[in-house]
């Protein structure tokens, strides 16, 4: 009886520690496919989450930055869209593009005097910037898999976009023949 257990002791003692370093990291596969080519991407990684708002395109354009940096850092080059309520996100917003720079933004304030600041970030092909994973227009579809594996949404991604993160509120890379075309930071579904 005592050999029984402690046989049971040994095997439940066993099994918590497997359980345990199973816990500590996963193994996330990214698998995308395109109509040419299927990418697989297979890395060991801690477990966390993507915080789409603390992404960056040029080391400072962030999901919040205030218009007076925009201003300071992009110039007062750009056109606007008029400045409209949305019952959607219940802000007014207005679209800010840099033509020359490949940059637009959608800024948002409360009311239509208050601040603004940033809500969506669009990169375009007169883009030189880059994410912080250094990751911009031109780069390779396997390069966006490797900087940021075990965060691609396989789920919602299609043929020609990438998405870190979720529809609600991610950072999506468009593709052009297995190269980045466009890279957009913010929501696409509320």
């Amino acid at each position: 009886m005592k050999s029984l257990l402690l046989i049971f002791l040994l095997i439940v003692s066993l099994s918590c520690k497997k359980e345990n370093t199973a816990q500590e990291k996963i193994v996330a596969t990214d698998t995308i496919t395109t109509k040419q080519e299927e990418v697989i991407t297979e890395h060991v990684v801690e477990e966390s989450t993507f915080d789409f708002a603390k992404e960056t395109i040029g080391g400072w354009l962030r999901i919040g930055t205030d218009e007076a940096t925009v201003k300071e850092k992009l110039g007062t080059d750009f056109k606007t869209s008029i400045n409209e309520y949305s019952q959607v996100t219940g802000y007014y917003e207005q679209e800010w593009l840099y033509e020359k720079q490949g940059i637009k933004i959608v800024m948002e304030a409360e009311n239509p005097e208050a601040k603004k600041t940033v809500a969506q970030i669009t990169v375009l092909a007169a883009s030189k910037l880059k994410t912080s994973k250094n990751i911009g227009i031109g780069s390779a579809q396997k390069d966006i898999l490797s900087a940021y594996h075990g965060h691609i949404n396989t789920e919602e991604a299609t043929d020609n976009t990438i998405i870190v993160g979720s529809i609600y509120e991610g950072l999506f890379f468009t593709l052009k023949n297995n190269k980045v075309s466009e890279i957009f930071i913010g929501a696409i579904a509320e």
